[in-house]
């Protein structure tokens, strides 16, 4: 029985913390692209796949004039996006404790379509 109880609170756990993080979507960009996972082998980082991925479907947000949005939990990530016009809107920490582990919260604004 502690197992399941151990498993519970974990489960509760999760379930709090995709919660949190859609409530703030909801407050951040209520309409946007949600950018979930991206992730390129250390191997061929910097050679422009990453930027290639990202950028399939940043015009798309800018054709229906709608922001794009993304969690990041890895801080050496943020200039990349800091090139292709995310802006830091949100610092979570999991756990709610100033020295937990954080989820960058970004929002990119939709670029004018000519």
């Amino acid at each position: 029985m502690v197992a399941y109880h151990s498993g519970f609170q974990l489960a509760l756990a999760y379930l709090k913390i995709i919660l949190d993080l859609e409530m703030l979507r909801h407050i951040h960009a209520p309409r946007s692209y949600h950018l979930l996972l991206v992730g390129t082998d250390t191997a061929i980082q910097g050679l422009g796949v990453g930027t290639e991925i990202v950028q399939r479907g940043l015009p798309r947000a800018d054709e229906e004039g709608v922001p794009s949005y993304l969690e990041s939990s890895n801080p050496r990530s943020h200039a990349f996006y800091h090139r292709l016009g995310f802006k830091n809107v949100h610092e979570y920490h999991i756990g709610g404790d100033e020295t937990a582990p954080v989820l960058t919260l970004m929002r990119r604004n939709p670029e004018p379509v000519w």
